[in-house]
Order: C-alpha cells, then structure tokens, then sequence
C-alpha cells in the first residue's frame, strides 16, 4: 500500500500522536501518583527560616574562624574572631557529599582566656565535604564547603561562596 498524500498523513498522524501521548501519561499519572506532603511539612519551612536566621547572625557578629589540623594528627583546634562574647563551645559538623558513613560531628571546648578551641578529630579523607560550625547554643551557625583534604580551612560568614 502506498500513501497517496503524505503531507495529510502527517497532518493527521502528529495530533493523533500528541493525543495518545496524553492518554499515557494520564495512564501513568493514575497509576503512580504523587505522595502527599508529610504532616509536619511546614516545619521544614520554619527550619529553613531558622537556618537563614542563624547565617545572618553569624554575619552580624562577624565569624571568622580558622580550622586547623582538621583529623591529620588526632588533635584538632579552631581559631575563632567574633564580636562580642565568645561562646564556650563550638561544633562543627562535616558531611562527605558521597558517602555518608564518612560524616563527623566534633564539638570543640574554648580553651580558657582565648579565642582557641580544642577537640579530639578522628582522621578525614580527602573529597568533598560540607561543613557547619556553630556555636554550642545553635544561636549562630556558618555554612561552607571544601574540596580535597580539609587541612586547613578558612570559614569567614561575611563572605559568601556557594558550590
């Protein structure tokens, strides 16, 4: 059989097409469709307040904060500036962007009359993490992320740098 007028086949053929095509997504759509939002979804909303509010009272106070042998040698400090009163503790929190069974939360003790703090890290691998630190009362928190081997790092919140 040969078609006789080709361009009235496609003509019919694309609306026809477009036609089933939304017959099939009307037949996955009822036969999947989407979860409903969880009852405590506009809490999620609330947190994610809670967090702006935190990064910008780290930016008010202005939090500077070196971090220094992050898990190369067991022994890890913090070196922080801020206005005002320092806090007596300090934690930060690194998430692997990967591989979850690397994360770590260390908390870090003010040493007394300074703006150093210590604690004891276990050794991290080198990729990419993202990192938290925030003060022990969760009044103020700073975000970051590195690349590589987080030997040395540099967490300034009046800056900002999104990877």
């Amino acid at each position: 059989m040969m078609i006789k007028n080709p361009v009235l086949m496609l003509a019919i053929g694309l609306p026809a097409l477009a036609v089933l095509g939304s017959f099939a997504s009307l037949a996955v759509t009822l036969g999947h469709p989407d979860t409903e939002l969880p009852e405590q979804y506009h809490w999620e909303g609330f947190q994610l307040d809670r967090d702006f509010s935190r990064s910008e009272r780290a930016m008010a106070l202005g939090v500077r904060a070196t971090l220094n042998d992050v898990a190369r040698t067991g022994d890890c400090s913090i070196n922080l500036q801020i206005a005002g009163q320092p806090p007596e503790q300090l934690s930060l929190t690194l998430a692997h962007a990967t591989v979850a069974t690397l994360d770590r939360h260390i908390d870090f003790l003010r040493e007394p009359g300074s703006g150093r703090y210590v604690a004891q890290c276990k050794a991290i691998a080198e990729g990419h993490w993202r990192l938290e630190l925030t003060d022990g009362a969760r009044s103020w928190s700073v975000r970051d992320s590195v690349k590589g081997f987080p030997d040395r790092l540099l967490v300034d919140a009046t800056t900002t740098d999104d990877d």
